[in-house]
């Protein structure tokens, strides 16, 4: 018996019943294609995918009736297609019976699938006693267009889940251009400095102009914040800065050691039509920290594949640790250009060691489709801690379609993990879609 994982023997007995109900094997529907008997294929890819589907409806319908289990799949309705409108319109109901945080979610997740729905009962809710049932009732109004002046009010709500809710809705105006109205910018300036959540305040950081000059100093001020998630939201922000190197605590972070705010406020002066200040800090990355730091990890995600960068990319894909050969082969395959990443990336899944960046090359080479990652990626998966099983199935699992990963995840007896599983395959809504691929 696995003491760690003790359904394991379970799932291998479980797993070969729950795979043929599922359809045939992908690898029959790949020959068929491979042989040019396209209508084969079609025929073996429908009944694969709506088997699969099939399996996670009940998933998701087992897990909506059980109430410990409703807020993990609460989290995994978050990447809820289209397919799954059916259950949060059911949630949503009246007469639904389900938890009043359940109903508002999903009244909430509607707004936003649809572009505003329910708003009379989302304005109620606003009332609740409940801050999960306020915070998500802020969420759908703001995705029905609330107004910035009353999602500002709503940051003076005392729960923190409000005040984020609020935040993200004000930051989603201003990333879709939409500026704040000049009279209420004063007291969203003060929001920000004032607000004793870090994380709504990290929110709010996108919401102000660093060309304000009282703007501009509230963020210069957050760089010193003890919240790491505030220094980044406030670096990243301050990327629109004019003249920054004639700041001195932007020359200063620019200038000093390299650190995961100067990177943030790199990238997004690259962003902000300041390559050479971006690449000039990267390249300090590159030549002053250690083999494998991640903030070298960091500065490769951030280089453009092409010209110098290219270079850097190549020679890290070559030369440098488990996180920088990941993280290079990553841009280096997104521009098309192997560079011998696929050979290296499959050498650091088969080890297993580093864990993560190991963990991280399978999936990347699943994503890739590369033929022996689906194996490498269930090992991990049945060896991994439920966070990390969650992740593959938000992540990997649901962006590349393979029946034996998702079955894993849906016999999973964690109910996020399996939620997530649903979700991945959820994502396949239409049973001709290309066998193997996830839209």
């Amino acid at each position: 018996m696995n003491r760690r994982f003790p359904w394991l023997p379970l799932a291998s007995l479980c797993l070969p019943a729950f795979l043929a109900a599922c359809g045939v094997p992908l690898g029959e529907i790949r020959s068929a294609a491979a042989r040019g008997d396209v209508e084969r294929a079609l025929r073996l890819a429908r009944g694969e995918l709506e088997g699969v589907r099939a399996a996670a409806e009940g998933t998701v319908a087992r897990l909506a009736a059980e109430e410990a289990a409703r807020p993990a799949l609460r989290e995994a309705l978050e990447l809820a297609p289209a397919s799954a409108r059916d259950l949060l319109a059911t949630w949503a109901a009246e007469d639904s019976t389900v938890d009043p945080a359940s109903r508002t979610f999903a009244r909430a997740r509607l707004s936003e699938l649809e572009g505003g729905a329910w708003e009379e009962e989302l304005r109620a809710a606003r009332s609740a006693s409940d801050p999960l049932v306020r915070a998500y009732a802020v969420r759908g109004l703001a995705a029905a267009g609330l107004p910035a002046g009353e999602l500002l009010e709503a940051l003076a709500d005392p729960a923190p889940e409000v005040t984020r809710a609020a935040a993200a809705g004000l930051a989603a105006l201003a990333e879709a251009g939409e500026e704040p109205p000049a009279a209420i910018r004063p007291a969203l300036r003060e929001a920000f400095a004032s607000a004793r959540d870090p994380a709504t305040r990290a929110r709010l950081a996108a919401t102000l102009d660093p060309t304000d000059p009282a703007d501009l100093q509230a963020l210069l001020d957050a760089l010193d914040a003890e919240d790491p998630g505030l220094r980044l939201a406030a670096a990243a922000a301050l990327g629109g800065a004019p003249a920054p190197e004639t700041l001195p605590p932007l020359r200063d972070l620019l200038e000093g050691d390299p650190c995961p705010a100067g990177l943030a406020l790199a990238r997004s002066l690259g962003r902000h039509g300041r390559a050479e200040l971006r690449d000039a800090y990267l390249a300090r990355i590159l030549r002053e920290t250690p083999r494998d730091d991640p903030l070298r990890a960091g500065a490769l995600l951030a280089l453009e594949p092409g010209g110098t960068h290219g270079a850097a990319l190549r020679e890290a894909a070559e030369n440098g640790g488990p996180r920088e050969v990941v993280a290079a082969c990553e841009r280096l395959l997104d521009a098309g250009d192997d560079a011998g990443c696929r050979g290296r990336l499959r050498a650091l899944a088969a080890a297993g060691t580093p864990f993560d960046p190991a963990l991280a090359a399978a999936e990347l080479l699943f994503e890739e489709g590369d033929p022996p990652a689906a194996a490498w990626l269930r090992s991990y998966v049945v060896q991994a801690s439920p966070a990390v099983r969650r992740r593959v199935m938000t992540a990997a699992a649901a962006r590349r379609f393979d029946d034996s990963v998702i079955a894993i995840g849906l016999a999973d007896p964690d109910p996020g993990v399996a939620a997530a599983a649903a979700m991945a395959a959820l994502r396949v809504p239409d049973p001709l879609a290309r066998p193997g691929v996830a839209p």
